[in-house]
């Protein structure tokens, strides 16, 4: 063999070997991509669960909200149809659910809140979701609020009207 041919042969395996590199990259290159992937559905599935986790606790802040609404209602109505204790009574009662319920709904937002911020470095958009939520949370407290205020409100025109009806019967007693 002459040694033209043996320099051929050789740069020939280098082309060949140089080829194999190459391929053996890219190979490497995609196992990466591979894995890659692979994580990024393994974070995905671990951020839906935790939304899911999150708008549970949402769901349980508006269930909060609804019962104190409901339970706000009854006090104002027992406070209407009741005289000068139950007025007292109800105002106390209504002041107590509205604090309970503002304790209770602030507790779940900022779980709700903690959760989210969890949420915000895998997923910016489901983020804007809870928060969004969050604040739906805050205007159900504000509307509860405004609730308590109107309350205490009929509860004030009770005990005038209740003073009112007291005067008519120390009249009725004088004559």
């Amino acid at each position: 063999m002459s040694k033209l041919t043996v320099a051929d042969s050789i740069r020939n395996l280098a082309v060949m070997y140089q080829n194999m590199v190459e391929a053996a990259d890219t190979l490497e290159a995609i196992g990466s991509l591979e894995q890659a992937a692979k994580e990024a559905k393994a974070a995905t599935a671990a951020a839906a669960a935790e939304r899911d986790a999150a708008t549970k606790d949402l769901k349980k802040a508006k269930d909060a909200i609804a019962e104190a609404k409901d339970k706000a209602k009854a006090v104002a109505q027992e406070a209407s149809d009741s005289a000068d204790a139950t007025a007292i009574a109800a105002k106390y009662k209504a002041d107590s659910i509205v604090a309970d319920a503002e304790t209770r709904a602030n507790s779940l937002i900022a779980a709700a809140a903690a959760k989210a911020n969890d949420l915000i470095a895998p997923s910016v958009a489901q983020a804007e979701v809870l928060s969004a939520k969050v604040a739906g949370l805050k205007d159900e407290v504000d509307k509860l609020e405004l609730l308590r205020s109107q309350m205490v409100l009929e509860a004030n025109a009770a005990e005038e009207k209740l003073a009112k009806v007291q005067a008519q019967i120390r009249k009725m007693a004088e004559v």
